[in-house]
């Protein structure tokens, strides 16, 4: 009998909320400094008023290893194993996986968007996987990508559901003086990470 993920967007979220609950500062506090982290060069402004071409760089070179980090500490919580702030910095054990499956990740999504959004869409959901598999499984970046597509085969429209539920839920927590975003935040962290663990667990039993 083929295994099939549990999708709902009840059990994932009331499941993400039962692991995170026990774990809630320390999941904030990751998701707080993963912010922090990847936007503070946003702040460096030239004299002249324009932003700072090379903090940018900086910026979108860190945020790579930086998510797979995040993600980590998000799979480790799920699974019930050790789960520190120091598994937000992992993702630079494995730099150059972590950053060039990022950007082929952000590429095909820019690429889809220009071609009318819903190839955007479809990219962002089917790679997603990838930026967890960099530290789940030794692979080539090639092959992190094409087994994250393989394993969103089928549950594409089911994984969309639940990124617009997720979206919902950062909208409100935003609307909450703008600090609410940080539990929100954290809360679909541990989603995706809890996602990727029932898409994988379904492909391997497959």
């Amino acid at each position: 009998m083929e295994a099939i993920p549990n999708l709902s967007v009840s059990y994932l979220f009331s499941r993400a909320w039962e692991r995170m609950r026990s774990h809630l500062g320390p999941t904030v506090a990751v998701f707080f400094v993963y912010v922090i982290a990847t936007n503070l060069t946003s702040t460096v402004i030239r004299d002249d008023g324009g932003f700072d071409f090379f903090a940018k760089v900086i910026e979108f070179v860190v945020r790579g290893p930086m998510t797979v980090g995040a993600l980590w500490f998000g799979l480790n919580l799920v699974r019930g194993e050790e789960a520190n702030i120091g598994a937000l910095f992992e993702g630079f054990r494995k730099f150059g996986t972590s950053f060039l499956v990022y950007l082929v990740y952000v590429l095909a999504i820019c690429i889809g968007f220009v071609l009318l959004i819903i190839p955007g869409i479809i990219a962002a959901i089917g790679f997603g996987p990838s930026l967890l598999l960099v530290m789940d499984e030794d692979l080539t970046v090639g092959d992190h990508l094409r087994k994250a597509w393989d394993m969103t085969r089928g549950y594409k429209g089911q994984l969309f559901v639940v990124g617009m539920a997720a979206l919902g839920v950062n909208i409100l927590g935003f609307l909450a003086l703008g600090v609410g975003i940080f539990f929100t935040g954290a809360l679909t962290l541990v989603v995706e990470a809890l996602v990727y663990e029932e898409l994988k667990a379904a492909y391997d039993q497959s």
